[in-house]
């Protein structure tokens, strides 16, 4: 590859089969996209920070929000939201729009946010209905409408094919996967949604998914029981963002399982830092893990950890 000078730039051979040559250009892509997407977004980051907010656009909008949630922090919500609903007003027909402001009310619905989220609460419903008409012209804005269906009707199954369907569309997309992945660990597949984190965390390892993938890793470990990795993935987005709550409460919960007390009882009052009348019942209230064995272990493990009931 080479620069418009015709300086090389990246060069690699391949020497093996023919019949594993497809999944070298995988991992070139998946490379070259991990590489191209860091230098753009710290472009980007930077020359908008200096644009007054009345004067980005309705796309650029929409970047600022997924930047800022970048950290996954509970106090970014109300911010990225802003960025969102400009962007729906400024462009009503822009599906990125809807697709990011729907999912980061589905986010939002994970935590005590009501207050200060209400004014995007009133105006959800009106997204989710725009979002069903702009149907097909985005995966991620499909798989927002798809969760949000599922967190009012609680239908695991069909989240479940949709989500499949979804995920063909788009399959180098590490933000859908982020996604997906998130709304699998709802639904109570934590194998599938691992397996989508996983391939958020390979080809947007510089992007606004890596902290938002580590924490979901974490949880989709301790449900599976791979507490040790658990807290290997939860640790890995700490070094980004002391934040994001589920690296904390993995954390906790996989310590605890591990019969190691005083290091889930830290881990705990780190997440209660964040979220500080946080408990079982009101977490179970808001997500259930749809009922499931790995759910029902996750909590569990939160008790031990010292959570209360």
């Amino acid at each position: 590859m080479f620069d418009p000078a015709g300086s090389e730039i990246w060069m690699q051979k391949f020497d093996g089969s023919i019949e594993e040559i497809f999944d070298w250009q995988d991992e070139i892509v998946e490379k070259l996209l991990d590489a191209v997407s860091g230098v753009l977004i710290q472009c980007e980051t930077a020359k908008l920070s200096d644009l007054p907010v009345q004067e980005l656009t309705a796309e650029q909008c929409v970047l600022m929000g997924m930047i800022t949630w970048a950290g996954a922090g509970t106090d970014s919500y109300k911010e990225t939201m802003s960025y969102h609903a400009r962007a729906i007003e400024a462009k009503p027909n822009l599906a990125a729009a809807y697709a990011e402001a729907i999912w980061t009310m589905n986010g939002a619905r994970t935590y005590d946010l009501r207050t200060e989220l209400a004014p995007y609460y009133e105006k959800l419903p009106d997204w989710i209905e725009a979002g069903r008409r702009l149907a097909g012209q985005n995966p991620t804005l499909d798989l927002s409408v798809a969760v949000a269906d599922y967190n009012e009707d609680g239908n695991a199954d069909r989240l479940s094919v949709a989500l499949e369907q979804i995920q063909q569309r788009a399959p180098l997309d590490a933000r859908l996967h982020l996604f997906m992945g998130w709304g699998y660990n709802w639904a109570g597949f934590p194998e599938m949604a691992l397996s989508c984190f996983q391939t958020a965390l390979r080809v947007g390892r510089y992007g606004a998914v890596f902290v938002g993938a580590s924490g979901g890793a974490a949880t989709s470990c301790v449900m599976l029981g791979r507490d040790r990795d658990a807290i290997r993935y939860a640790e890995a987005g700490l070094r980004y963002s002391h934040d994001y709550p589920a690296l904390h409460s993995a954390r906790a919960a996989a310590y605890a399982m591990l019969g190691e007390p005083e290091k889930a009882s830290v881990a705990l009052d780190q997440m209660l830092q964040l979220e500080p009348n946080e408990t079982i019942s009101k977490w179970r209230s808001n997500v259930d893990y749809g009922g499931s064995d790995g759910g029902k272990r996750y909590f569990e493990a939160l008790r031990r950890a010292g959570m209360q009931e």
